[in-house]
């Protein structure tokens, strides 16, 4: 991820030093659709930075697929991965850090452990302004990020969807609803995993999450809540 992250920095960094602003707001410049575009501009040095971000995608859907084999059959894999949103990358990525949940004695420590709690300032104020901890490793709020846009999309019935909507309604940026959001699936997920039992949803809306969750890395969609 972090090689990919790179490669992106280097390829916006050739299309400022050449006066290319048209992909400036686009989030992912990774994303296939983007990767086409600019391929047929013709530039020499895009195309190879193009050609190894393809390439890093490649060896990162390959690797994640051996991990995958290595990990599916784990009690706690197949907990997470049976929430909406959540793909096999965020699966194993997760399990790998929490190992055992006993070492959280409240969702609230839990949460916190990811980074995704208001910061305090000295004063004891935790406004929204704070901002978050970012406490913990910043590819996993990524990996949470990214399970819970995908669990809102496809759980449009459920409590998260219902408190993102509640929360933007109320005037919350996007940011401060995705972070509270974040904040309240993994909560469900601490749940889930002290209580030893999977998510239960509609297996279509469920497998349709999966697909969705596995191509988040080849979209536009990449917000990070880190800045």
């Amino acid at each position: 991820l972090t090689t990919i992250s790179d490669t992106k920095i280097q390829i916006r960094a050739h299309l400022a030093v050449i006066g290319n602003k048209k992909y400036d707001d686009f989030s992912n410049i990774l994303a296939k659709n983007i990767r086409d575009e600019l391929k047929a501009n013709g530039d020499v040095c895009t195309d190879s930075l193009i050609d190894k971000g393809e390439s890093t995608l490649k060896r990162v859907a390959k690797y994640t697929n051996k991990i995958w084999d290595e990990m599916r059959e784990m009690p706690m894999v197949k907990i997470i991965y049976s929430l909406p949103g959540a793909g096999k990358l965020t699966s194993c990525y997760l399990t790998s850090l929490i190992i055992n949940i006993d070492r959280y004695d409240t969702p609230k420590k839990f949460v916190a452990s990811f980074g995704l709690v208001p910061k305090v300032q000295e004063s004891g104020d935790s406004s929204p302004k704070c901002g978050i901890t970012r406490r913990g490793d910043s590819v996993a709020r990524r990996l949470i990020y990214q399970m819970t846009t995908v669990h809102i999309r496809h759980e449009k019935e459920g409590k998260i969807a219902a408190k993102y909507d509640r929360l933007r309604k109320s005037g919350k940026s996007y940011r401060g609803a995705m972070v509270a959001c974040c904040n309240s699936l993994l909560k469900i997920l601490y749940i889930m995993l002290t209580e030893n039992r999977e998510f239960v949803s509609d297996p279509k809306s469920l497998e349709e999450s999966r697909i969705d969750a596995e191509s988040t890395l080849d979209s536009e969609e990449e917000v990070s809540l880190d800045h």
